[in-house]
Order: structure tokens, then sequence, then C-alpha cells
């Protein structure tokens, strides 16, 4: 089509009927952006007396192309509904020329139009748009069978490979059909999983969240705001999050409240929160010195901020080392205040400090939704939780044993469906692992590392010079952690 659309019309206008060509591709082939281009362009071409098809007839067909994340095949989709072959109205016209036109510009997440924008966000990171656009015939990878099989490609001879693959091309009946299937692929690759996460990047980049909790933060009297309650809470929550600056935007929408128990430590929490004076102030920072009645709110943001400190990727000191700093200023918290620290630590474990408090321990299985590397942040935690805090929470024991002993067994019975070969592998630090060639770190070493980290935590407990029953824990993990690793010691 791109071809003919070059020569001119009166070659082959009487020979090409655009009107049963457009509605055969539209029905059949509008997953192809490829097929598109060519429409477009022949259609360009076409004399202006060709007859043009309602909208209604295509439109059905073409619908969710236009959330396709392949913006060329987006693009040619509404090319095709604004040229001439496609007959709507002047505002439905209008309409599909501004979308062609917004299609070039950002969308705009907090204006006008900001429900439906954030509706179609989140229906695409539920159900992906591009997942089934193709079809299956096409999804089949027969590249691989065109390519001779060798045994060992350590070496190859360039020369002899080239023979061979013209050979098997030779003696496959169905090469025409495999080649025609080929150049029918996109180079775009789509990925579920990678166009998820570049949604949530672009969130991710988005101010607005800021913006808007700065503007409720100008409000005199934010008792007086509808669900101010919620609001508070969220305020709360924002104060444990990793990004300094959110932190200090969710403290001032707390002190605009102007909660007495607050009023008197305004000054301090700020400064916890400079870049430049926080480690000064972490040093000053006597827990003792909070009255009683004020206590249980002050502790609660205290820990939150210095939990938020902990988490915090960027700066110049050491992760390990601002973790140390932190925890040895909340060691003045009594025992029982602990149990914040312990309550933002289980929270991405899906868990609380109250959990798993029974007598009779079980492992529990850990919940696709729980990321890997969200289990070793928790378990690189909990090494400095042990280290400086560890005899002080026994009371807390259970759920932070128990969740441990989970994440050990799960990598465990992972591991344990892995080949012999892996399964055997030496155990490397997770700071030293090397990238596969996709790019990607293998899941098998990072289920390693966390049933290193686990057991070498569980180890820890023991060492703590406390009184504690292990006696159900053990029983419970033996069979599923411990008793494959001894089959592998005894392998010869």
């Amino acid at each position: 089509m791109q071809a003919l659309s070059r020569c001119k019309s009166a070659s082959w206008e009487t020979q090409v009927d655009p009107s049963a060509w457009t509605a055969e591709i539209v029905e059949h082939w509008s997953w192809s952006d490829e097929v598109l281009i060519g429409l477009v362009a022949l259609l360009k071409a076409c004399p202006s007396s060709s007859q043009s098809l309602p909208i209604a007839q295509l439109y059905s067909h073409l619908q969710s192309r236009l959330l396709s994340p392949s913006r060329t095949l987006r693009s040619n989709v509404l090319a095709l509904l604004t040229s001439k072959m496609v007959k709507s109205s002047p505002a439905e016209h209008e309409a599909l020329r501004h979308r062609l036109q917004g299609d070039e510009v950002s969308l705009d997440m907090h204006g006008k139009f900001g429900d439906v924008v954030w509706n179609i966000i989140f229906s695409e990171l539920q159900q992906p748009q591009g997942a089934n656009q193709i079809p299956d015939w096409l999804t089949k990878d027969d590249q691989n069978v065109m390519d001779p099989w060798e045994e060992e490609r350590s070496w190859r001879d360039p020369t002899a490979h080239r023979v061979g693959g013209a050979a098997v091309s030779w003696l496959d009946t169905f090469h025409h059909h495999k080649i025609i299937v080929l150049e029918q692929k996109s180079s775009d690759r789509f990925d579920p999983v990678t166009f998820e996460a570049q949604i949530l990047l672009t969130l991710g980049q988005c101010t607005s969240l800021v913006e808007n909790i700065i503007t409720s933060c100008k409000f005199s009297n934010p008792k007086a705001l509808h669900s101010t309650d919620t609001l508070r809470e969220l305020y709360l929550s924002l104060l444990s999050h990793p990004d300094r600056e959110l932190q200090k935007v969710s403290l001032s929408c707390l002190l605009a409240y102007k909660l007495p128990h607050l009023q008197h430590h305004q000054a301090k929490l700020g400064l916890l929160l400079d870049e430049t004076k926080w480690r000064d102030e972490l040093t000053s920072l006597h827990m003792s010195s909070i009255e009683i009645k004020h206590r249980p709110q002050v502790v609660d943001i205290i820990v939150r901020l210095l939990y938020g400190l902990m988490l915090e990727k960027k700066g110049r000191s050491r992760g390990s080392d601002r973790r140390a700093a932190v925890l040895t200023a909340l060691a003045g918290c009594t025992d029982e205040e602990l149990y914040f620290l312990v309550d933002l630590m289980l929270k991405p474990m899906q868990a609380d400090s109250h959990a798993r408090q029974d007598n009779l321990f079980s492992l529990h299985p850990i919940s696709s939704d729980i990321p890997l590397k969200q289990q070793s942040g928790y378990l690189t935690l909990l090494g400095d939780v042990l280290k400086n805090l560890g005899s002080r929470l026994t009371t807390y024991w259970p759920a932070l044993l128990g969740t441990t002993l989970d994440i050990v067994a799960n990598a465990q019975n992972h591991l344990s469906n892995v080949t012999a070969v892996d399964a055997d592998g030496q155990v490397e630090d997770e700071a030293n692992e090397e990238e596969s060639e996709s790019g990607e770190v293998s899941n098998s070493r990072v289920l390693r590392y966390l049933r290193q980290q686990g057991l070498r935590w569980l180890a820890e407990f023991f060492r703590c010079p406390v009184e504690f029953d292990f006696t159900s824990y053990l029983s419970a993990s033996f069979p599923a952690i411990v008793a494959p690793l001894l089959n592998i010691l005894n392998a010869p």
C-alpha cells in the first residue's frame, strides 16, 4: 500500500476499492501498525471521490487501539479516523483531531479532566490494553526453529552456520509462512511488567501530590475540612516516607492543626529533617525528657520521622551508619513504645507487632504481592534492629521471628524447584551479585541471599541474652528449612 501511494493514483484507482480495503483491514488487521501506516498513506493518495465509511462501523474495532502503549499505532488509528475515508459529524471530527494533537501533549493529572485521566491510568495498571492486541498465531516464536540447533556454541564457524541455516530454510516447507509471520511482528515488544513500571514511574515524577499537600497546609483551620480525620491519618502515615521533602510537608500539615502536644516540640521535630543539622539534633535528642502526657503522640511522630530517615537512600552518610545512629536514639523509648518501630517494620510484610502471639507457631506463605526486594529490605533493617534493640523487643519476637522464618521458608521452597546445579551454587553477597545477560539479577540469587540473611538473623535471635521458648518455632521450621539444607550437605 505504501508503494501504491507513491505511484500516480490514475494507475491503480480502477483496481483498488479503498472502502472495501479499509473495512477489511480495520476488522482483521487493526492490531498491526505497519498495515495501518500503509493504509493511511494509501488513503491520502486516493481521489476525493472515494466512497466514505461511517465512523460507527470502524470505531468499535479501533476503540481499544486508542489506549495502546504503541504511540505509532495510536497515531495511525487517529489519522485513519480523521481521514476523508471516514464519515463523521463535525463535532466528532473535531474531537478526533484534537485527540491527535493531544497525543503529543502530556496529560494533565489535576486539571479539568483529572478524574478521566486517573480512571484510564488505573484501568491500564489493572489490565493493560496492549496485552491482548495481537492474534495468537503471531505470539508463537518460530525464529528459534529457523536457527540451526548446535550442541556446542562456545565456538561457531559463521560460514558453516549460514550454510546450515540456508539448508534448514530450503528443507522447511513452511519457511515462507514463517518469514511472513516474522515480518508482521512489531519491533516494539510489549512487556506488561515494564509498561506498568513506566506508568508508576511517571506518577512518581508527578509533583501534584506534594503540591496538593502544600495547598492543604495553607488552610488556617484544617479541622474544619471535609474528612479532616482521614487527612490527618494520611499526613501521619507520610511521616515515615523515605522522601525527606514529603516528610517536611506532612509535618507542616500536622503542625497546622496546632495540637498542644506538638507545639512544644515543633522546633526539634523540624531540625530532625534538616539535611545539615539532623545528626546533631539526633545526638541531643533525649526521649526521657518528653512529658508523660505528650509521649504517646510525640514519640509516635518521632519514630515515624526517624524511620523515614533510616530508609532514605540519599545523603552522604552510609545507610548502615544512619540506621545505627537512629536506633541508638530510639533506645531512649520505653519497651512498650518500641511497638511503633516494629509496626512500621512489619507493615510492608503485611503484619504487625501483635501478630503470631498464639502458643503454637506455624509457617505462613509469603504473599505474591510482597516483592523480593521488599523482603530483602526487611531483613537488612532487622539485622540492625537486633544488634541495637534485640533484647528489648522480646514482646514482639513472635511477629519478628515468625516473619523471618516465613521469608526463609519461602526462599527455600522456591530454591528447591531450581536445578541441582543452581541449588548447590555458592551463596553470594547481594552487593556482589552479577547481572545476567538480559540485565536482570537472577531470582535464584536473590532467594539465596534471603535464605542466607534470614538464617544469619535467626542465629542472632538465639544469641540475644534473653529467655525465649523456641520449641514450636524449631518444630515448624526444621522440615521446611533445615532438612533441605542437610540433604545438600550429604550430596557427593
